[in-house]
């Protein structure tokens, strides 16, 4: 069984990071004010001349650019995107939902005590309480979802962050 858990964490991994590289090359091209498919404009208080450029711009003296992070990525849409549109809205409607997922991803990446600590919180969200064995994020990624019992975490991550796409494109 654990290797099973140790396959959905990475399967996991590889599909919040991908997500994550998703989200960036988006952003920095409706920066550089390319159409929504909406129709309506993107308007960006960026004067950028390339897509490195605008990267480079954005990240100014930040050794990174994190992406991971709903509260940032809000943020970020918010400084550089009129209104935050179209990243803000998808993103604020989802957020809770994003920072779990956040959590689960850096504790599979860090293991550390504080990714530890996160991850808790969300387990204890899911259950209501703190169970007595705290599950390995592969397993709880596993677990049928609360709201929708039919499916598992894992399944509604992806639900999730298949939604989110559709609306920013």
């Amino acid at each position: 069984m654990r290797q099973l858990h140790l396959l959905t964490e990475y399967t996991f991994f590889v599909a919040f990071r991908t997500y994550e590289g998703f989200i960036r090359d988006l952003f920095l091209l409706y920066c550089l004010e390319k159409p929504h498919s909406s129709g309506k404009r993107v308007v960006s208080y960026l004067r950028s001349k390339d897509f490195i450029h605008t990267e480079t711009l954005i990240q100014s003296s930040m050794p990174f650019l994190d992406w991971t992070s709903p509260d940032k990525v809000i943020e970020r849409a918010e400084t550089y995107l009129k209104n935050g549109f179209p990243i803000k809205l998808p993103y604020e409607t989802n957020v809770q939902s994003l920072r779990d997922f956040k959590h689960i991803r850096n504790h599979i990446a860090h293991n550390s005590r504080e990714s530890l600590e996160d991850f808790r919180k969300v387990v204890k969200r899911h259950y209501g309480t703190m169970p007595l064995v705290t599950p390995s994020p592969g397993e709880f990624l596993l677990l049928p979802d609360r709201v929708n019992p039919t499916k598992y975490k894992l399944l509604v991550f992806f639900d999730l962050i298949k939604k989110i796409a559709s609306q920013l494109v």
